[in-house]
């Protein structure tokens, strides 16, 4: 394969080495936020799909609680030709909008501190 043909879209997935290294910090992330012992049975929860890991709330139904309601809170997406990654927040009906605060971040730990922080309250509203 030539440069160019990668240059076109078309990408090699996040390197293994990587993806367990941000598969670390992420559940570790998700389990400080929210604490084992927390009222309800409330937790947060990733899940990878390809190059894009997101990262939801996952609670009891109210009325059910045997069912669980899982609520995106921010996706990570990351570029292969830029060695980045950008967030993205759910809009209200679940579509992924590019966050306008951070976006081409070479450092997921970064990203993590942003969304923690919510200065735009967009994902812990």
């Amino acid at each position: 394969m030539t440069a160019s043909y990668f240059a076109y879209g078309s990408s090699m997935p996040i390197p293994e080495y990587l993806r367990q290294a941000v598969d670390q910090e992420i559940a570790s992330f998700c389990a400080w936020r929210v604490p084992a012992n927390a009222l309800g049975g409330l937790c947060l929860v990733h899940n990878w799909q390809g190059d894009t890991v997101t990262i939801s709330e996952k609670r009891p139904m109210v009325r059910n609680p045997s069912r669980w309601v899982n609520t995106p809170i921010a996706q990570f997406r990351y570029n292969q030709q830029e060695d980045d990654w950008s967030v993205y927040r759910a809009d209200q009906n679940q579509r992924w909008l590019p966050d306008k605060g951070l976006h081409g971040v070479h450092f997921i730990s970064s990203l993590l501190i942003y969304v923690n922080h919510d200065p735009e309250g967009v994902f812990w509203a």
